[in-house]
């Protein structure tokens, strides 16, 4: 809110309760000292003159004190939602935190298939480790078993089985580690994509080769 210089405009409804709570001060006794003496040098000492511009000064200095109170006051409220973010972050690294203690709690006496269906490996090894390099490595196995010793029918059936129940471990797996990544957010979103639709695309694979 601006102060205005020229007499001939009327102040403001703003301004008109600033002049208001200065003649009241002034009505009451009660003056700034320092306001009063930069008025009285300003006027070159003459009281009368002082008097009138002390209670330009004066609103004037009440409308800096306004400014400075709606700056301080929208300072504080950003500290304070930037305090509340904080807050949030440091509770959800201590949900997370409290989270993967009782995953792994709960998951360390369980056997190998269980921790590898569950995620409990973690991503990086599920998927490389676990998925690209031992789901191949098994099918391979398979294919070796039955061509070396001719075997068809349901035995053969039951060996392709084992690979194919293997990966879809795997896959559930990968899922649900990608779930309790907490690193670089694309590549969990990504794993968990290439997951999806290999599951989507084994499944009809599945019952073609089972019929």
């Amino acid at each position: 809110m601006g102060i205005k210089d020229t007499f001939s405009q009327a102040p403001s409804p703003k301004e008109e309760a600033l002049y208001k709570r200065v003649l009241d001060e002034v009505e009451a006794g009660v003056m700034r000292k320092g306001i009063f003496a930069k008025a009285l040098a300003d006027c070159l000492g003459d009281e009368k003159k002082a008097h009138s511009l002390y209670i330009k000064y004066r609103v004037q200095s009440l409308a800096d004190e306004k400014k400075y109170e709606a700056k301080h006051i929208a300072y504080e409220k950003k500290q304070a939602v930037e305090q509340e973010k904080i807050e949030a972050t440091k509770k959800e690294e201590r949900d997370k935190k409290l989270a993967e203690e009782q995953f792994q709690k709960d998951n360390l006496n369980k056997g190998f298939i269980k921790k590898l269906k569950n995620g409990y490996y973690g991503l990086a090894t599920t998927f490389w480790i676990f998925g690209v390099i031992g789901i191949p490595f098994l099918y391979f196995l398979a294919l070796i078993s039955t061509i070396s010793v001719f075997l068809t029918g349901y035995i053969g059936l039951f060996i392709y089985l084992i690979p194919l129940s293997y990966g879809f471990i795997v896959l559930f797996g990968v899922r649900k580690a990608s779930n309790r990544y907490d690193g670089f957010k694309p590549w969990s979103i990504l794993a968990n994509l290439i997951a999806v639709i290999a599951i989507v695309c084994i499944m009809p694979l599945t019952l073609m080769f089972l019929s």
